[in-house]
């Protein structure tokens, strides 16, 4: 102690609190409905440099679409969904990870997560990429990537290879960049691209902060959306699989393209399934046909918890033992967030009875923060679905009224986010 300790002849005894810093990727996973406009994902976790990665999940009815995401930085990032053609894109589900970026080497997985600037952009007539060294030794990689900027509006998307433009990215090889497939206009800005370096794991049984995962690459099997999608992988049984997103292994079709998660059911968990396809922007033509490709793939389990509550979801927040108020000014109602659906009054309460569902089977309760206001709006989101509703969902519609939810936004989805996790 200095003599600044002392005080009177006292001891003045101060406390540290001292917190652990994660020595792992940080990993955060989802699935969010999303179209063309931006919507912004909140995550549970705050990263100095993440490293995000997201594919598309539609099928050969829907026109193409490639993600784009931009705004990634400390616990949020902006995601949308850009047409590669003259028809414009609606809602669809995309599956994204993220990581922080980082070089790691743990039981049970050996990752790198990078970032980096590409000045490279690649077309149908020219394919080069950018060469990147491994930052730690691997046997058998796999490279999943994304463009993670929008300094060019102009659509582009990632690829990645070996020593060649067909070949696979090898322990000895890896090169990367963003194409713009037949598009006639190739020049496009410089991007941010992340991307992930995973070491092969097929057993299902590997764990990443608790999760267990499968990462590989596929056989020369999967084509075009005007071949005959889907087309599958079977990968070992997690019985609650939830998160896949996917990248192409080489470039066998000159003509470009990129990995789609495919049809209304993906990722078939009992059925060790994930299904895909390859799909090409219509901008030189608009035929969708594409060669056998191999796709780079990464499935996620969420934690047996999250299974539970999804195979038997609770009526009401109460059933998971806590009572979630959001507090809002009276002129914001669950109705103004969710209008689609059906809704039910009476004096002393709204009911809105959704046909959608959220994944994890969750619903909210709504009050006024006015005393005299002694009305409840309950959203029940647990009913039989057309379509599923992510919680980034209901997150992004809360992110919508912001101003009416004022300071109360950052702790319903603090809150909601950590009761699912």
């Amino acid at each position: 102690l200095n003599d600044d300790s002392i005080v009177g002849g006292n001891t003045v005894t101060v406390a540290l609190t001292v917190n652990a810093v994660s020595s792992g990727p940080n990993l955060s996973h989802g699935v969010v409905n999303v179209g063309s406009a931006w919507e912004t994902v909140n995550l549970t976790k705050t990263y100095t440099s993440m490293v995000v990665v997201a594919t598309p999940n539609y099928d050969s009815g829907d026109a193409p679409g490639v993600v784009r995401i931009q705004n990634a930085a400390g616990n949020s990032f902006q995601i949308r969904v850009d047409a590669a053609g003259a028809t414009a894109v609606g809602t669809m589900d995309v599956h994204y990870v993220v990581m922080e970026e980082g070089v790691y080497d743990e039981a049970g997985y050996k990752i790198e997560a990078v970032k980096f600037t590409s000045t490279v952009t690649d077309e149908n007539n020219s394919w080069s990429g950018e060469s990147r060294s491994y930052q730690q030794a691997y046997a058998s990689p796999v490279v999943i990537g994304q463009v993670m900027t929008y300094n060019d509006p102009a659509r582009s998307v990632f690829w990645a290879a070996g020593g060649s433009r067909t070949s696979i990215p090898s322990g000895s090889a890896l090169t990367v960049g963003k194409h713009v497939g037949e598009d006639g206009d190739t020049t496009r800005a410089d991007e941010m691209i992340g991307y992930i370096v995973i070491e092969t794991n097929a057993s299902g049984t590997a764990q990443i902060e608790g999760l267990p995962y499968v990462a590989a690459v596929g056989g020369d099997t999967i084509r075009g959306m005007d071949n005959s999608p889907g087309y599958d992988y079977s990968y070992a049984a997690m019985a609650n699989s939830k998160t896949a997103v996917g990248s192409l292994a080489g470039m066998d079709g000159g003509d470009g393209g990129w990995a789609v998660l495919y049809g209304t059911d993906p990722i078939t968990p009992t059925g060790s399934t994930l299904r895909l396809a390859i799909d090409e922007d219509q901008l030189g033509n608009s035929e969708r046909k594409h060669t056998t490709e191999q796709v780079a793939y990464f499935i996620i389990d969420p934690p047996p918890a999250s299974a539970a509550l999804e195979a038997a979801p609770p009526k009401s927040v109460t059933d998971y033992g806590r009572s979630m108020l959001i507090p809002a000014p009276s002129r914001t109602s669950a109705k103004s967030l969710f209008p689609e659906v059906n809704v039910r009054e009476s004096a002393s309460q709204q009911l809105i009875e959704s046909q959608w569902s959220v994944d994890e089977g969750i619903s909210l309760t709504d009050r006024d923060s006015e005393p005299e206001n002694a009305g409840t709006t309950i959203l029940s989101l647990t009913g039989i679905t057309p379509r599923r509703v992510s919680t980034s969902e209901v997150i992004s519609r809360l992110e919508s009224q912001r101003s009416d939810f004022d300071g109360w936004l950052d702790v319903i989805a603090e809150d909601l986010l950590e009761m699912l996790s």
